[in-house]
């Protein structure tokens, strides 16, 4: 018997999108405000690119925490009990 199982990739596609937003927006002319502009132009940058990051880290956290409870308790498990059910009989 072949058995076709999936793996999953530790890194999830929903923490990758962000990563490539993040070096994308950075290397970009284009911005929500122009760098000409004194203070805004850059705040907009500093402030941008990590919060891309920090949701591409959460999204990884949220896969590693999904993987760490199915790892924990397989919903398809083929494990058959040995021992009978015997009720109490007090």
């Amino acid at each position: 018997m072949q058995q076709n199982v999936q793996q999953k990739s530790p890194i999830p596609m929903n923490a990758v999108v962000p990563i490539v937003a993040a070096i994308l927006y950075g290397v970009s002319p284009l911005d929500l405000i122009p760098d000409i502009v004194p203070i805004l132009g850059l705040l907009d940058d500093v402030i941008a690119i990590p919060l891309f990051i920090v949701i591409a880290l959460m999204m990884f956290m949220k896969r590693k925490q999904q993987n760490a409870q199915t790892a924990a308790a397989p919903a398809n498990s083929q494990v058959v009990p040995t021992v009978p059910n015997i009720p109490d009989q007090y």
